[in-house]
Parts: structure tokens; C-alpha cells; sequence
């Protein structure tokens, strides 16, 4: 019963976390490009504080319930996938929470933005598919 709950929790949180940053990257992304500067200026930083926001509860719903799950499939035949999911969801999880520092960094760099938003969903992606795996 433990471990429904946990899967049941932990799916949740993940996919409130995937699809903040599918809407940050595929709706907001455009809109940038469909509005005036001034216009997107209005309503982006809105959108995405309140999305930092709401990042700062739904991540250690992520990594508790992740790690607890984790601990139950330990010493098992997909321990080593999971241990891999791991380490590509921390490493998403890092560059969410640093993502405003590298985006106003790399700036100047005209397609790196573009790049960056897309890598992250790729990287997702693929711990999707590895839990798919499992």
C-alpha cells in the first residue's frame, strides 16, 4: 500500500515538474516571439516566479518520494536504472533551479536559450523512457 501511495505521489509531482517546463519551453517560448517585447515583459516574469514557486514545494515532493521509492527497488534487478534515473533527474532538477543564471549568462548567445530549454526536455525525456524501462 506504501508503495502505491508513493508511485501515486511521486508520479504527480513529476508530471506537474515536466509540464512546467514543457509550457515554459513550448507556449511561453512562442509567445515571445508572437508579442511585442514590451508585452512579453508584462506577463513572463508573472508566469515564471509563479512557477518558481510552486517548483520550490513540487521538487522535495519529487526527491523524497523519488528516494523513497528508490530505497524500496534497492538491491534488485533495476536498481542500477533507477540509480541512473537518478542521476538525469538531479541533474534536471539542478539546472532548473539554475537555469535563470545560465540564461542571463548566455544572453548574448542567440540560440543557446533555445538549445538549453529543448536539451532539458530531451534529458526528461529519456528518464521517462527509463522509467518506461523498468
Amino acid at each position: 500500500m506504501l508503495f502505491l501511495v508513493l508511485k501515486i505521489i511521486h508520479l504527480s509531482s513529476v508530471i506537474l515538474f515536466v509540464g512546467s517546463i514543457f509550457f515554459i519551453t513550448y507556449v511561453i517560448d512562442v509567445l515571445k516571439h508572437q508579442n511585442p517585447k514590451e508585452e512579453y515583459k508584462l506577463f513572463a516574469p508573472k508566469i515564471s516566479t509563479r512557477a518558481r514557486k510552486l517548483m520550490f514545494i513540487d521538487v522535495p515532493i519529487v526527491l523524497l518520494s523519488g528516494l523513497a521509492l528508490l530505497f524500496m527497488y534497492d538491491f534488485t534487478n533495476i536498481a542500477v536504472l533507477m540509480w541512473l534515473k537518478v542521476v538525469l533527474a538531479l541533474g534536471v532538477i539542478v539546472t532548473f533551479f539554475l537555469s535563470d543564471w545560465i540564461v542571463k549568462k548566455t544572453d548574448h548567445i542567440h540560440w543557446f536559450h533555445h538549445f538549453f530549454h529543448h536539451a532539458v526536455i530531451f534529458v526528461m525525456a529519456l528518464v521517462v523512457i527509463l522509467s518506461q524501462l523498468m
